[in-house]
């Protein structure tokens, strides 16, 4: 026997799922038919408004209804949607986590998807390339927009030595590098 399913669309009426046909029910007796003939619905559970049964072996089985639930793709991160009355989420590549909401409270983008933990972790090696190479941006930005012409002026004559080394190090503390000990001076 083929698994028919069925779902109640409002309170008068129910669509079956058979394959690719549409089978429309008749709300009065309880029959679901089309030209090739009727199924009984008898014993059918008490529906909700889009929710939905299947006969199994003569026997009606609710089915969950995932339609209208937001899943996130574990890799991409992208929000997906499902909109199809009998389809089943795929938990091995979808969570029911939102990753934007981990983000924020993580305070940071760098996060990728657990199975061990079956949830959203920061992603380590990516936060610590991510911040050594901002560092290293940072420290180049402010080394042209500020130790730099301290260095032309010491060059000129106009600024010590101890001056320019001075700004070097300020720069060093505010973008530290991961590992490099501070100057104690």
């Amino acid at each position: 026997m083929k698994t028919k399913i069925i779902y109640k669309l409002d309170d008068f009426g129910f669509v079956i799922f058979d394959s690719a046909k549409k089978i429309y029910s008749d709300p009065r007796t309880k029959k679901f038919g089309n030209y090739d003939g009727f199924i009984d619905a008898e014993g059918l559970p008490e529906l909700k408004a889009n929710q939905g049964v299947k006969l199994v072996n003569g026997q009606w089985e609710i089915l969950p209804d995932y339609r209208g639930a937001k899943l996130w793709n574990k890799e991409t991160k992208e929000e997906h949607k499902i909109e199809e009355p009998e389809v089943q989420p795929d938990f091995d590549k979808y969570t029911l986590h939102d990753p934007s909401k981990v983000m924020q409270e993580l305070n940071t983008h760098h996060i990728k998807y657990s199975n061990e933990v079956d949830y959203w972790i920061i992603d380590i090696v990516a936060k610590v390339k991510a911040d050594a190479e901002a560092v290293i941006s940072n420290r180049a930005a402010a080394y042209r927009e500020e130790s730099d012409p301290v260095f032309f002026k010491y060059q000129r004559g106009e600024a010590s030595k101890e001056e320019w080394l001075k700004k070097v190090q300020e720069i060093r503390e505010r973008f530290p590098k991961a590992g490099e000990a501070k100057d104690a001076s």
